[in-house]
């Protein structure tokens, strides 16, 4: 079943999966990349049917390669097309909600994630990795052909390479770790065992501070200091490489401009 970029696995394909026919399915959640669905069956069980371009998406294969209670188990999962999809268990709605944190207890509440993460960690597969300056730099000089595009100048192309380059290098005092990369209060769902993490299409690789950094700008909050510009640059990255590579569309280049502005800004 096609829609847009996705292959979306049809009734057929997921009967024998569920054990029996299909009673409905109700979108979630939807946008060019990826698509939410519940499903469900005709004994009235429910599971959640999650639909990614395999391309933009490292969550599939990390789920089959890491496994722990903080973790969704898939119930199956398989490949239509060009995507991947995975059949999850339903764990409701029962998500945090971090509207009325302030912002250090938004860092809290991460800081405290980040312990469960960190035992994940090991040869776990990242979508990005900004581990070392290194990296950084090349990931920042892989965009500057897409942001000449945007009508960027060349002086402006230079400063975001002097950046990554100079200024970002005090962000790698600090370690390196797995990160979610799309942590907000959303994707921690209490189950009975305990906290699940869910959404894990781009793990990263980076200096620890960084998930912190990356769930205030998520979550709309201002922050300043080196890895607010950093966090600010990984998202413009992500969307600069997604325009590039699978969602040429303005509005996507848009927000690439709009994030790697902010790596820039002396905050």
């Amino acid at each position: 079943m096609k829609n847009g970029l996705l292959t979306i696995p049809d009734d057929g394909a997921l009967a024998p999966v569920l054990g029996g026919a299909i009673q409905s399915r109700t979108v979630l959640h939807e946008w060019p990349l990826s698509r939410v669905e519940r499903i469900t069956g005709e004994d009235g069980h429910t599971a959640i049917l999650k639909t990614q371009l395999t391309s933009a998406s490292a969550e599939r294969a990390f789920l089959r390669k890491v496994r722990d209670p903080a973790l969704p188990v898939p119930i199956a999962d398989g490949v239509s097309g060009d995507c991947d999809w995975m059949l999850l268990p339903d764990y409701g709605s029962a998500c945090e909600d971090w509207s009325g944190f302030t912002n250090e207890a938004i860092r809290e509440r991460v800081r405290e994630l980040c312990r469960i993460i960190a035992r994940l960690d090991g040869d776990a597969p990242v979508f990005f990795d900004l581990a070392t300056p290194e990296k950084l730099a090349d990931a920042c000089r892989s965009i500057l052909p897409t942001l000449a595009d945007a009508g960027w100048s060349e002086d402006a192309r230079a400063g975001l390479l002097g950046w990554a380059e100079g200024e970002a290098k005090v962000c790698f005092e600090s370690p390196a770790a797995l990160l979610h990369g799309d942590m907000k209060g959303e994707n921690v769902i209490h189950a009975a065992g305990g906290e699940i993490l869910l959404d894990w299409q781009r793990p990263i690789r980076g200096p620890e501070p960084l998930e912190e950094e990356l769930a205030l700008l998520l979550a709309g909050r201002e922050s300043r200091g080196p890895f607010a510009r950093l966090a600010a640059f990984t998202l413009g990255y992500w969307y600069a490489w997604a325009y590039r590579t699978c969602l040429p569309y303005p509005f996507v280049l848009v927000m690439a401009g709009k994030y790697l502005r902010g790596a820039m800004e002396d905050r």
